[in-house]
């Protein structure tokens, strides 16, 4: 199989790939969208949010993209705003 012009690459590598990108956006992903809803919940609610991780998790995996650049923009704003709760 020929894939961007490369040489031969082998489907089962390409599955391996997959396959960690996959658990990586699941794990990352997961954390992520846990440290938005909790952060920002908080912020709104002025009381500690608790967020199980599990269906943040499988929430990661198709929202990953977005919460992970907002996780890191939260971190940013997070040292400006006050979040006495969080």
């Amino acid at each position: 199989m020929r894939i961007f012009g490369l040489k031969e690459v082998s489907e089962v590598g390409c599955v391996v790939a997959i396959v960690i990108l996959l658990v990586v956006n699941f794990v990352i992903g997961g954390f992520t969208t846990r440290y938005v809803l909790e952060y920002w919940g908080t912020f709104v609610r002025q009381t500690r949010v608790e967020v199980p991780l599990f269906p943040c998790m499988l929430a990661g995996l198709f929202l990953g993209e977005v919460t992970i650049p907002a996780a890191i923009g939260t971190f940013i704003i997070s040292a400006f705003l006050d979040n006495p709760a969080y």
